[in-house]
């Protein structure tokens, strides 16, 4: 396990490097067509992910991806298609551009929206009082807390390196870093967030407290959360790993590596990541245990989704659809009745319990025998 991570740690890291080397590349040429410096900014060379959903065959299409799509052995008077950049491109709402892209990766691979441009929590949704918004916040102050503490431990730890030979530091730093993310993600954390999941599905189960079922439960949501935790700090010791490299190429002072750090990595971003990471793993946790727990009751025969006050159209769509434990898989179910159109990316296919975007808000309620014989 330590080895693939070092291995996708590796991945990400010298594609953030080729990507912090070409972007300023991309910005000049494109000041160099008429587009004034500021506007310039926006623009960014995104290395894309081969794990990806591919880009659109339709050539009407307009697309900024530049995409090579191979010729097979067999096909060799085949010519490949062309790369362009259409000059009227408009980027879809839903698709991350360079504004939209935030600091911290999602770790399924899927870049998650800036922080700065969601709401803290979402704005005009109906938070379930106290204990629901209780624990996420309780999760989220554990999850800033320890960001902060890598942030800060590899600040301190790295600046004398850094004052006495640049480069050095800048090779040296992933595996220095790894071993306060390491420390970080200890048994420690694990057994407090552990504690906070088990207080969220005791109210939800009616297993008994020690059973099996239950500490599989516990043990799967514990380990998502401190998987989201190790995510977001690799991908911040990535991100600074970059700064460090270019700083030492450039010979910045250490004061100029650790402003820009604390600029990208600032308390408010990292405060309103750890929400998001709280409050979505946290969700998906009770829907899912909530789901489970319909199905295996006997007077509970479907499960309905409930948002009437969503503001994203996929949430729209979904309320009220209904879906029923005789009649196929939940999940098929309410695919087959909200349009593929309204997907979030990271989402898709539609999961078959909530979150199903990030910030969401939407619940499953269950439906009864003795509302359907009514």
């Amino acid at each position: 396990m330590a080895q693939e991570n070092n291995i996708v740690r590796q991945i990400k890291e010298s594609r953030r490097e080729l990507e912090a080397e070409f972007t300023p590349i991309i910005q000049q040429k494109v000041q160099e067509f008429g587009v004034d410096e500021e506007t310039a900014q926006d623009f960014k060379f995104k290395l894309g992910d081969p794990g990806d959903e591919a880009g659109s065959e339709d050539p009407s299409v307009s697309t900024s991806r530049i995409e090579y799509h191979g010729v097979d052995d067999d096909d060799e008077d085949v010519d490949a298609p062309e790369e362009q950049l259409p000059p009227d491109y408009h980027e879809d709402d839903d698709e991350p551009t360079g504004r939209e892209v935030g600091p911290f990766g999602d770790r399924r691979g899927v870049v998650a929206p800036d922080p700065s441009e969601l709401q803290f929590p979402p704005e005009g949704s109906e938070r379930r009082v106290s204990e629901l918004e209780q624990s996420d916040n309780e999760l989220a102050d554990l999850i800033e807390e320890t960001v902060l503490d890598v942030r800060e431990t590899a600040l301190n730890e790295i600046e004398q390196g850094y004052r006495d030979s640049p480069e050095s530091a800048a090779y040296n730093f992933p595996s220095a870093v790894n071993r306060y993310i390491e420390r970080a993600t200890n048994r420690q954390l694990r057994r407090e967030v552990k504690s906070i999941v088990e207080d969220e599905l005791r109210e939800l189960e009616h297993v008994r407290e020690y059973s099996v079922e239950h500490n599989n439960r516990v043990e799967m949501f514990t380990e998502d959360i401190i998987s989201a935790c190790y995510e977001a700090m690799e991908d911040m010791a990535a991100d600074m790993r970059v700064q460090l490299k270019r700083a030492a190429h450039d010979g910045d002072e250490w004061d100029t590596v650790k402003a820009r750090v604390e600029n990208l990595y600032d308390d408010g971003t990292i405060a309103s990541r750890a929400w998001i990471i709280a409050h979505m793993e946290l969700h998906n946790a009770r829907e899912t245990t909530k789901l489970s727990e319909y199905e295996q009751s006997d007077e509970v025969i479907g499960v309905r989704i409930h948002n009437p006050d969503s503001g994203t159209p996929v949430c729209q769509e979904a309320h009220g659809v209904e879906a029923y434990f005789g009649e196929g898989a939940i999940g098929h179910q309410f695919r087959s009745q909200v349009s593929e159109q309204y997907y979030h990316e990271d989402f898709d296919p539609l999961p078959a319990s909530p979150p199903y975007h990030f910030g969401c808000e939407t619940v499953l309620e269950p439906i009864y025998e003795e509302e359907v014989e009514e």
